[in-house]
């Protein structure tokens, strides 16, 4: 996966390389701009499928991947102007068609999307099988149909629609079927418009413009402009099949004259201009690329691959944040919101090259209050709660209040439901941390803490601090202690980031049912040195792995 990632920035790192030092030809420019354009489809679906997966077949998701899809066209250059939209936003149900020009005409779903929100595009079957796309338009509730066996693809049209046009959506069609090779539009086929007289609702035809700065045979993509324009919604009401040659014919010639006008209104307007928003863009997505490429070719220092790693882990937590801040406002402080945070970042363990193993994890499964105490060495202990949420959803984190003021990983962990505390001010970290358990254990939630208090600087625990086994003798719930062993890949002094695994120990509960404040110090004492016990057992262990790894 990682050097999966490292070839794909690597050759965008050479289009900017080729094109400053050399003076790249325009197919450079063309091939790295889609290259982009189709990583990014590819990405942001992996992403989003654990959101998608918990509303398979919801078109909300669609309105998701399209709010995050249209940011790419910043990035390729190119800008949309929309004309008569109100046209298309009435909630109503409708069969919208337009013409097919190109992949970009994904870009362009993605604005009506953001528009009009309420859509189902219809796509061809063989999408489906391009993975993780075709399973995210499944998620997103696309319409597949087979066009080489017409009858089948009307009857799985007309089935669908019956569902939709209840629910007062509109099914997105491209009538010509496949994409004009020309700069005349392709003549129409039946199906959208068998539909629309079969349930007697209107259509509504969208024409995109020429796409004047993209040239598939010359390999030209410049910078360029865009515009869709809504034609009046056309009635349906009253006609039948025999109609349909005529209403077809119409539209297809009211299309034509209109994308024609548009032709030569952007013809008449549009200058090749220089793209610098795509260069700076790709110039920051390639970094990372060039400082692999650097290690692999010129044998890179380790303290390059480790400010990569770390940014690269940094960038992710940013990213996933923004893309999770508008569906976590949905429901405010709810735990669940961290399980769907979780799903994401945990990916991000497999790029960085960390292997988590867990042991006894059955012990953190069930459902009952406790207080998870762990011990606290990095900050790659984040990536460890990530793993762990499959196992541990019903947990409360308790952070930092500093982390709050790190926008916008603070306010996501506000989202989540994290308890902040105030480390300077230990009874009142106290108050608030006995007053947020009171809500947490009443649903039967954990609460996750490091006892420690912050990172330890050495291979031994920190002394624990009062705070947990207070909270848990006051609520009389149970402790347990988790493990987690050394960071033996990671020297934050000598700035090494390597490959590595990781043990994830879960002991036995610990109860506190009929213990008072005066048995505090024994239960601190007797846990932390159960937990140093195991954390000795796990360096000893991973020590004997790593040498048989070297000698091998």
């Amino acid at each position: 996966m990682w050097n999966i990632c490292i070839f794909i920035l690597f050759l965008l790192a050479l289009y900017l390389i080729f094109k400053y030092l050399f003076k790249a030809p325009d197919y450079v420019t063309y091939y790295a701009k889609f290259g982009f354009y189709l990583f990014c489809v590819q990405i942001i679906p992996v992403l989003l499928i654990p959101l998608m997966l918990l509303s398979p077949k919801n078109l909300k998701n669609g309105h998701m991947v399209a709010q995050i899809l249209i940011r790419v066209t910043n990035v390729l250059g190119i800008s949309w102007t929309f004309r008569n939209e109100k046209n298309l936003s009435g909630k109503i149900s409708a069969v919208v068609i337009g013409n097919h020009q190109s992949v970009l005409d994904v870009l362009g779903m993605c604005q009506l999307s953001h528009m009009a929100k309420r859509v189902a595009p219809v796509v061809k079957k063989e999408l489906f099988y391009f993975f993780p796309f075709g399973l995210t338009a499944y998620l997103m509730g696309c319409i597949f149909i087979d066009r080489k066996n017409p009858r089948d693809a009307y009857n799985t049209l007309k089935d669908s629609a019956n569902e939709l046009f209840k629910n007062k959506y509109k099914i997105v069609m491209y009538p010509e079927g496949t994409r004009s090779k020309s700069n005349k539009m392709q003549p129409f086929k039946n199906g959208a418009f068998a539909v629309a007289i079969a349930h007697q609702v209107p259509i509504i035809p969208i024409i995109t413009s020429p796409y004047y700065f993209l040239d598939s045979e010359k390999r030209i993509f410049g910078k360029g402009q865009v515009i869709i324009q809504c034609l009046e919604a056309i009635s349906t009401e009253g006609l039948t099949m025999d109609d349909l040659p005529q209403l077809k014919d119409s539209i297809h010639k009211m299309m034509e004259e209109t994308f024609e006008e548009l032709g030569k209104e952007i013809s008449a307007t549009h200058k090749y201009q220089e793209d610098y928003m795509c260069d700076i863009s790709l110039a920051i997505f390639c970094l990372l690329a060039v400082l692999l490429f650097w290690k692999y070719v010129f044998n890179m220092p380790d303290y390059v691959i480790y400010y990569a790693k770390f940014g690269f882990l940094i960038t992710c937590a940013l990213i996933v944040s923004l893309v999770l801040l508008p569906v976590m406002l949905l429901s405010p402080r709810n735990l669940r919101n961290g399980y769907m945070a979780a799903k994401a970042m945990r990916h991000v363990t497999k790029v960085i090259g960390v292997t988590w193993i867990f042991r006894n994890e059955k012990v953190l499964s069930a459902r009952r209050s406790a207080v998870v105490i762990g011990n606290h060495q990095s900050v790659l202990d984040m990536l460890g709660m990530c793993q762990m949420c499959e196992v541990g959803k019903r947990l409360a984190p308790v952070c930092k209040k500093e982390l709050l003021y790190w926008f916008p990983v603070g306010l996501v962990a506000y989202l989540i439901g994290c308890v902040f505390i105030d480390r300077k001010n230990p009874k009142h970290a106290y108050s608030k941390l006995e007053h947020s358990a009171e809500e947490v254990f009443k649903n039967q939630y954990k609460i996750g803490l490091f006892p420690e208090g912050t990172r330890g600087n050495s291979n031994k625990m920190l002394p624990f601090k009062n705070g947990a086994f207070a909270l848990a003798i006051a609520c009389q719930v149970p402790i347990i202690p988790i493990v987690v062993s050394p960071y033996y890949f990671l020297d934050y002094k000598k700035r090494i980031f390597k490959k590595g695994k990781v043990i994830v120990k879960f002991l036995e509960t610990v109860p506190t049912e009929g213990l008072t404040m005066d048995d505090l110090p024994n239960l601190k004492d007797s846990i932390r040195k159960m937990m140093e016990e195991t954390y000795e057992e796990l360096s000893k262990e991973i020590a004997a792995t790593q040498k048989l790894h070297e000698d091998s």
